[in-house]
Parts: structure tokens; C-alpha cells; sequence
């Protein structure tokens, strides 16, 4: 997708917006905002290029040049750099017109020496809005001329776009004391294009002026800009309450203009929070008061690595935001440790602060974060002085990256939600070590931007020298690792882009560990790999694990697996906790009709020998030397042959099978036939599992959910319905309802919609009535024969049921009369 139509004769913008540690979306960002108000108002064009799914590398180039402007501009930031580095070599492989700029903050310091380690043609120090429209303005044998513009072509000499020497009309604007940030077109005022994300961020300052400026490279919006463009911002926020970040607030220096914007906020008419950035110095009383009345909701708070005697705050000002976090609407807090370089100053006082904050509640520890002072090193690790990783190793708790977690799930059960897949490989499973070594851009033609590689094997070194804790442009904390280390300096010189590499650690017998990365895990993520038939034998042994994965290697596995689904058929329940708390590996196989995902190969297993299997345990579709399309060939020539030799078209389960076609070593298609037909209310038994499971992470409502007071409603096993009474097998429930009850409680939920709704027991009764195909007469009868109800008013009971149920998507069809 993109905002704003071009012809070829304009420019690109490209956003990557980290969502989650390591992985993006292409989106818009507010100084985007800025040049595409810029362009608009002098008759130029600058699109957008926004993709909330990005494929592999080759077909997101292949978009953004589709879009058929020559110059191509990365917003780069510390956190997406190493993606622009890697999108910047190929967008100058693939096609060679086009013209790649870096602006931004982090694009405006960098040295030349970026010119040694990417193809970009030129980097924007300043005032990018101006500075990217000559751009587009001159031709390339110009652009060293260009002010405000370091070009490839003139590396080694004084271009003569260095020059610190204001433009005409912005000198002008600077003599007659015009805020510089005020001369740009407003980027709220124009609402016309609903396709543009809501923006929950208000410049007052940034730092992209000429340096040269009075202000050293200091812009700022008048507070008369700055009220304009926050009454805008909220007319046109989708929130009741926003909060918005004022962004630049901490580049003001001067107190007076400080609070005129100050002033700004506190006079806002209209219903909105913010956030502020501040330095450690301003943390006194009688500012965290001010910042209070002026509706300030969050503030974070650079702190020095080493805070002298005198910057230590008073007191009361601690006692202060002590007490903040106990009224009904705190202002919450968050620190940002700055490293300036000198590691000579003591970082006690540093520590003793940050622990006191941390245990008197004022602030928590994940929301600790570090970056250097200096913005040419914003792509640096900051490495933790002793006593300050001593801190936060003591409060730390085990906050997993939710996101790779949930990916990692979808790896070990084949289970890839529709949205997800396409475009690319999103996993890259190595189940035992390679025999030669396989360069890491071998992968780069499989996987999505957003991927990783797995190793199944014992991928952890056994340090010799101590580990160490610090913070980088990912947004989390880390602990070296040397293994992911080499893996991404590998990559880096193979211009692979490495998303995530994550290492599967085997401790002892069934037990596992899970290492994310080089991400710092205070606890570890224990994992516990076992056959399906051991699992009743150690159902009370836990020991701390995060997950258990469940395989169906044997035929004993499968035997007892076969027995769990059958009881679950006839009785609604289940045995065993096991069968909702752990993870069926490859449940994909076992699944309904949309289950299989294989065609698309969202994952992908590499054995020893190069060897590239579509799902686990199964023959191979190809070796690493074939590309992705054939190997998506292979797979579809084999999934469509075994579906028509099985004669999958014409079967009585076809609405409801997965129709595997890659079947593991002790089965083969006519055994897995037989299976699916036997048990052929398997489907029902995985998605009650997948919803439990969704339910409970996400919903309040399953707190203390146990095996032993949860039943499900199903067309062959009725709790308050009289199965004996039922009407024909035809369900009038739509295949997206679930009816369950916790206790006598029950309670449907409709998947299309993620309603959760409880039911009296005679809706209950009604709905699992119509699940069993009853007729309305038979519907009657069980109302009056139960609750000794009149005819009539069974009769209304039910058209009222009906008319619920038809209303909320649960029916698929009204109730047959007789």
C-alpha cells in the first residue's frame, strides 16, 4: 500500500517501524509527515511505501520499485539500520537507476565510512523537507551541491553540500527570529486520507536544522504552531483520551520556553495525556508538580550512567513520585540510561538510585532502557558498568518477547494464521548440524524479513570469559552470547539480513532450553520434548516449564493420542491436564480443513546433509541449492497429486480434514485416511484445544481453568440437550461457535467475532439442541419435559433464543420447523 500517487517523477519514503524486538512493519513516522506536507505544498510528489506483512527481501525491493520514483529515501533510526543497510544493497542490485537517501536523525551524524558498508548515495544532514525536494529538483551530477547533503560521489572531497552556510530564504527566516520548525507545512491539517495511521506523536523541537543556526541545529514550533497542532491531533485521534509524546520537549535548554509549552499543554481545552522526556535534573518538587497540573501522564527520565552528589534528587522530590504512583491517575515514570563515554565516573550513585526507584515502586524495571549520549553512536551497545547490571539482574523479571514466542509455537505445531504466511519463509528449522557449512545467504532467498532460524541442536558456547549485560538499538536487554554473535557477523558479511537466530539447548534427557537470540533471560524459557504416551506418566512433574511439546513419533504415541480425541467425542471432556496445557508438535496434521499451511512453506527443516523438508520428520522437497519457487513447485505437485490419488475432492470428511499430504515414516495415506474417518470429530477436538489455549492467554475468563470442571458441548455429546431426543445430524450451529461450560456455568464464543457470552442453562439448552440437529418441535418438547413450561411460552422462549443467536452469528441457518 502506499500514500500518495506518483507518476516516476518524485520521491519514495520508506519507514520501517519496529513493532516487537527484531521485527517490522513498513509505516509512517511524523517526520515523513513533515516532507510529505512539504511536497504536497510545493507541487511535488512523495509517497509512502507502507506493508504491515513483509515478504523477503527480493519482493520488497521489487514493490518499492515498482513504485516507479528514482530516489528512494530510508528514514533510518538505530533500530532499523541494519534493515536499511541490507534494503539499500539490494534496491542498488536489483535496479540500478535507483537512487537510495538516508535521512533522519541517525542519518544527519553518521561519518562517511557508511559509504564503505552499503550502496547509499548520499546521506541528509539537515532540514530534510527542503533538502530532499532539491534533490529531487537537481540532476544526480548536481547533487554534491546540494546544501545539506553528503553524496557518494564526492567521498573524499569537500562537497559542496557541506557547506554550513544558511540557504537565502532560511537565513531570512532565521534573522527575523522565525521559528524554523514554523515555516513547514502543518501535517495534521489535511485529514482527507484515511489510510494514514493515527499519529499519537507532536513535534515542539527536533534536531534537524543547520548546525550552524543560532540554535545549533535546533528546531522549534512556536506555542502558538504547537496548540494548533494539538487541538488537530486530537480532532483526528481515534482515541477518547490520547497521549501524546511532545516530542523534543528535552532539547529545550531554556527554561522560559519550556514553559511556554509548558503553558501549551496546561491550557489545552481539550481531553488529551502526554508524555514528556526530560533530564534527570528537572526531576525536582516543584517541576514533577508542574508537569502534573499540566496533565502530564508519563515521563521518562535520562539518567547519567554516573550521576554526581549534587544531581542525586532531593528527597522530596522522590517522596513525591512515591506518592504519584499511589493516586487514582498516576503519572507513571521510566528512565533512559545515558552513556556518555566516560567510563570513569562512578556509577554507585547511579545504582543506588535506580534501585530505590525500583523498590519503592516509582518505577519498574522493565522499563529501564539504555542508549548512547551520542547520536552518531545511538547503533552501540551500552554496556552496563558492574553495579548497575548487579541492579538490574536483582530486579528483572522474566518478561519474554510475547511475539517470537508465539512464533516459535507456530514453528514446533505447524500453526500459521492465514495473515502470517505468503511471500516467504517465516522459519528455518536446522534439526541436527550441517556437514559442510553453508554460507548464512543460502537462507536469504527462503525467508521473510521478519524470520528466523532455529537450531534443534546444541548451539550454545560454554563461555571461558565472563558474560556481560547490555542494552542496544534492539530495545531489550541482552547478555553476550558468542554463538549469536558469530551468526550475525557471518550474515553482516554475507549481506544476509539475520531477523532472529534462536537456539534450542538440550540440558538433559527430555529437557530443553530456548535462548531468544542473544536477548538476556533472567530465568530461562524451559522446554520439555516428549513422546505423546509418556505424557500421562509425568503429568505432575513441571518443574518451572514454560512449555511442554508433545511429539507423535510412534505408533504407540499415536495410540494414545487416538484415545484422548475419542473420549473427548463421546464424554466432551478431558482426561488429561496435559491435552490443554501442552503443545502437540505438528498439530497442523491432526487439524480442520484450513490447517495446512504447507503449500505456502511458512517453514522449512535443512538436515546434515543440505537436505529441505516442507514439515518435520517427512521427505525431502529439494536441497538448499533450489530456489524458492521450486521448492514451492515440489510441494504443490505433491500435495495435489496425494489429494487426488486419495480421492480428497469426493470424501464425506472433506470439509473437515487437513489432508496432509506429508505424512511421517509410520504412516502412510491410507492409514491416515482411515483415521480422520474413524475419528472423524478430530477437528473439533484440535480447535477446542487452540481456542482454550488462546482464551487463556488472553482472557481474564479461563483464571484456574482445570480439566476436571470443563465440558464442551459437541453434536455427539449434549450436557443439557437429551441426546436421545435429537433430530437429524445437519448442525444448525455455525462451525465457528463453541459451547462450553466451566463448572454449570456455560458460556459460548463465536471465533468471527471473539464475543465470549454466558448463557442461561435453557439457552445452553436450546443451542445444543440446535448443535444436534433438533427440529423446533423437538426443541419444545425438551423446554416443557425440563423446566414444565406451557407450549406457548416454549415457543417464545425459543423464537427469542433464535433471534439471539441469528443476531450474534451463531446459527448458520434458522431452525427447521418439524
Amino acid at each position: 500500500m502506499v500514500l500518495g500517487l506518483s507518476f516516476g517523477n518524485g520521491i519514495t519514503l520508506i519507514h520501517f517501524e519496529q513493532q516487537k524486538p527484531r521485527l517490522f512493519t513498513a509505516g509512517d513516522h511524523l517526520d515523513c509527515r513533515y516532507i510529505r506536507a512539504f511536497f504536497k505544498r510545493q507541487g511535488m510528489t512523495a509517497t509512502q511505501y507502507i506493508e504491515p506483512n513483509l515478504s523477503n527481501i527480493y519482493d520488497t525491493t521489487a514493490d518499492i520499485a515498482a513504485m516507479g520514483n528514482e530516489i528512494i529515501a530510508l528514514h533510518v533510526t538505530p533500530s532499523n539500520y541494519r534493515l536499511c543497510k541490507r534494503l539499500t544493497s539490494t534496491l542498488k542490485e536489483q535496479e540500478g537507476r535507483n537512487r537510495v537517501i538516508w535521512f533522519g536523525n541517525l542519518a544527519a551524524v553518521l561519518g562517511e565510512e557508511v559509504f564503505g558498508e552499503t550502496e547509499v548515495d548520499g546521506l541528509v544532514r539537515w532540514s530534510p523537507e527542503r533538502t530532499l525536494s532539491r534533490l529531487v529538483n537537481t540532476e544526480v551530477e548536481g547533487w554534491s551541491a546540494v546544501n545539506g547533503f553528503t553524496s557518494r560521489t564526492m567521498l573524499g572531497r569537500k562537497p559542496g553540500g557541506d557547506s554550513l552556510a544558511l540557504p537565502a530564504e532560511e537565513e531570512a527566516a532565521a534573522a527575523a527570529g522565525v521559528m524554523e520548525l514554523d515555516e513547514l507545512t502543518g501535517v495534521w491539517e489535511d485529514t482527507s486520507d484515511r489510510r494514514q495511521a493515527a499519529m499519537l506523536s507532536v513535534k515542539c523541537a527536533d534536531q534537524l536544522g543547520n548546525p550552524q543556526h543560532v540554535a545549533q541545529g535546533i528546531r522549534r514550533h512556536s506555542p502558538e504552531r504547537l496548540q494548533r497542532d494539538l487541538e488537530l491531533a486530537v480532532r483526528t485521534s481515534r482515541q477518547m483520551a490520547p497521549v501524546f509524546t511532545i516530542e523534543g520537549f528535552d532539547l529545550i535548554r531554556d527554561e522560559a520556553q519550556r514553559e511556554q509549552i509548558l503553558e501549551v499543554l496546561e491550557e489545552a481545552e481539550f481531553k488529551a495525556g502526554y508524555k514528556l522526556t526530560v533530564p534527570l535534573e528537572a526531576c525536582t518538587y516543584s517541576m514533577l508538580e508542574r508537569f502534573k497540573q499540566c496533565g502530564v501522564e508519563q515521563l521518562q527520565i535520562k539518567v547519567p550512567l554516573g550521576i554526581t552528589p549534587d544531581a542525586f534528587p532531593k528527597e522530596e522530590a522522590i517522596n513525591y513520585m512515591i506518592w504519584q504512583r499511589q493516586t487514582s491517575q498516576p503519572m507513571t515514570f521510566s528512565v533512559t540510561l545515558t552513556d556518555d563515554g566516560n567510563r570513569e565516573e562512578d556509577p554507585s550513585l547511579t545504582a543506588e538510585l535506580l534501585h530505590r526507584w525500583i523498590t519503592e515502586g516509582v518505577i519498574e524495571a522493565v522499563s529501564v532502557r539504555a542508549e548512547p549520549m551520542d547520536r552518531a553512536k545511538a547503533i552501540q551497545p551500552v554496556i552496563l558498568p558492574e553495579a548497575l547490571a548487579a541492579v538490574m539482574l536483582e530486579h528483572l523479571t522474566t518478561e519474554q518477547p510475547r511475539a517470537l514466542l508465539n512464533e516459535y509455537t507456530a514453528y514446533m505445531t505447524g500453526y500459521y494464521p492465514q495473515q502470517a504466511i505468503g511471500g516467504g519463509v517465516k522459519h528455518i528449522g536446522l534439526t541436527e548440524p550441517l556437514e559442510e557449512e553453508v554460507p548464512s545467504n543460502y537462507f536469504g532467498e527462503y525467508t521473510v524479513l521478519n524470520s528466523a532460524l532455529i537450531y534443534e541442536y546444541n548451539q550454545v558456547y560454554r563461555e571461558d570469559k565472563p558474560s556481560y549485560i547490555y542494552y542496544d538499538s534492539d530495545g531489550v536487554w541482552k547478555r553476550s552470547n558468542r554463538r549469536f554473535e558469530e551468526l550475525s557477523e557471518a550474515a553482516d558479511k554475507e549481506e544476509y539480513y539475520l531477523s532472529n537466530a534462536h537456539q534450542v539447548v538440550q540440558t538433559e534427557g527430555t529437557e530443553y532450553i530456548l535462548q531468544l537470540n542473544d536477548f538476556l533471560q533472567v530465568e530461562p524459557i524451559h522446554i520439555r520434548q516428549m513422546g505423546y504416551s509418556e505424557a500421562a506418566t509425568r503429568e505432575q512433574d513441571k518443574n518451572n516449564l514454560e512449555f511442554q511439546m508433545l511429539r507423535i513419533t510412534t505408533i504407540e504415541d499415536l495410540e494414545a493420542y487416538l484415545e484422548d480425541v475419542d473420549h473427548f467425542s463421546r464424554t466432551g471432556t478431558f482426561r488429561h491436564g496435559y491435552e490443554i496445557q501442552s503443545y502437540l508438535v505438528d498439530s497442523c496434521r491432526w487439524s480442520g480443513a484450513q490447517g495446512c499451511t504447507v503449500k505456502q512453506l511458512p517453514r522449512l527443516f535443512v538436515d546434515g546433509n543440505q537436505a529441505v523438508s516442507g514439515c518435520r520428520g517427512c521427505g525431502a522437497i529439494g536441497t538448499l541449492d533450489d530456489s524458492m519457487d521450486r521448492l514451492l513447485l515440489q510441494t504443490a505437485v505433491v500435495s495435489d497429486r496425494e489429494q487426488l490419488v486419495r480421492g480428497c475432492a469426493t470424501c464425506e470428511i472433506n470439509a473437515s480434514c487437513t489432508k496432509c499430504s506429508f505424512l511421517p515414516a509410520y504412516m502412510n495415506r491410507q492409514q491416515y485416511c482411515n483415521i480422520r474417518k474413524k475419528h472423524n470429530t478430530m477437528h473439533l477436538y484440535m480447535q477446542t484445544i487452540e481456542l482454550l489455549k488462546g482464551l487463556n492467554k488472553y482472557s481474564q475468563a479461563l483464571d484456574g481453568l482445570s480439566v476436571d470442571n470443563f465440558r464442551v458441548s459437541l453434536p455427539t455429546c449434549t450436557h443439557k440437550y437429551p441426546y436421545e431426543r435429537r433430530g437429524n445430524v445437519h448442525s444448525a450451529v455455525a462451525d465457528t461457535v463453541f459451547l462450553f461450560f466451566i463448572g454449570e456455568t456455560p458460556t459460548v464464543y463465536q471465533t468471527a467475532s471473539q464475543k465470549l457470552l454466558k448463557l442461561s442453562e435453557p439457552m445452553a439448552l436450546l443451542l445444543e439442541g440446535m448443535m444436534a440437529g433438533a427440529n423446533r418441535f423437538e426443541l419444545k418438547q425438551a423446554l416443557r419435559d425440563r423446566y414444565q413450561v406451557e407450549e406457548e411460552q416454549a415457543d417464545h422462549i425459543i423464537s427469542q433464543a433464535t433471534d439471539l443467536f441469528m443476531r450474534e452469528g451463531c446459527l448458520k441457518h434458522p431452525v427447521a420447523v418439524s
